[in-house]
């Protein structure tokens, strides 16, 4: 059994995939979709290529200096 808070996860992926990727031509063709688009979003090795790791970019000085905002002396 699910959390409430799995469970209200859930429901909001079903909202979202149904408004903007499911057809709308029938309610069995929707719900058609929405299953076909949660089983994809379950899928283990599927989800692992969305997974994005934030690498920390060890720039040089000279580099940073000229990204740095510049100074204001008023």
């Amino acid at each position: 059994m699910l959390s409430e808070e799995a469970q209200e996860a859930i429901n909001k992926g079903i909202r979202k995939y149904r408004e903007y990727y499911a057809r709308k031509c029938s309610h069995s063709q929707n719900m058609e979709d929405v299953m076909k688009r949660l089983m994809i979003s379950s899928d283990p090795y599927l989800s692992s290529l969305n997974k994005q790791t934030n690498k920390k970019l060890n720039l040089p000085k000279d580099v940073t200096e000229l990204l740095s905002e510049p100074e204001l002396n008023q």
